[in-house]
């Protein structure tokens, strides 16, 4: 999908800058940098909903249950990590089919 979206001309010449230093388009390094961003943010938002569950139920877990919340919770972030990895290689590849 083509979104267009204005930024400030100091950012513009800053992304251009680090996107030449790295090798990269400006266009796969805004991803990148898109990406990288959701991924954090819906990390931090999976750890305040375990922080909201462990505060409800407060000193009544026990050392037991904090673990299977933590590996739990390790499980779900490795779990998006992957289906993130899996939909954008599905995108690229539908990209690439687009342009042939």
């Amino acid at each position: 999908m083509k979104v267009t979206v204005t930024i400030p001309d100091p950012l513009a010449r800053e992304t251009d800058a680090a996107a030449k230093a790295l090798g990269l388009t400006r266009t796969k390094l805004v991803r990148t940098a898109l990406e990288d961003f959701l991924g954090r943010r819906r990390e931090e938002q999976a750890t305040a909903a375990l922080g909201r569950c462990i505060s409800k139920c407060g000193a009544d877990l026990s050392e037991e249950d904090e673990a299977w919340i933590t590996l739990s919770y390790r499980t779900m972030c490795q779990m998006l990590d992957e289906l993130d990895a899996e939909w954008a290689e599905l995108e690229r590849k539908r990209i690439s089919r687009k342009r042939r």
